[in-house]
């Protein structure tokens, strides 16, 4: 894993949060549609390919973001406050 503060980590699970958001949007828009319609991603390899690795990219997005909450929480653990 990279090596960032935990504010840049807080930051990118933003990022990640709104990138996923976007994804699910899209694929949802894509999911049905009547046969009789035109395969609108057909030049992209069709609607089932785009959807497979939009669908797989939201796994990996998701995957990070355990990565980095698990990072932050272990940094969070080990690293004592000292209130004065």
């Amino acid at each position: 894993m990279d090596k960032m503060t935990i504010t840049e980590a807080l930051a990118e699970i933003k990022l990640i949060d709104n990138k996923v958001a976007r994804k699910v949007e899209f694929i949802t828009s894509y999911l049905v549609r009547p046969n009789s319609q035109v395969d609108p991603l057909g030049d992209s390899g069709g609607s089932r390919k785009v959807l497979e690795q939009e669908r797989q990219a939201v796994t990996d997005l998701l995957a990070r973001k355990v990565g980095i909450r698990r990072a932050i929480q272990e940094a969070n653990t080990r690293t004592p406050v000292a209130i004065t």
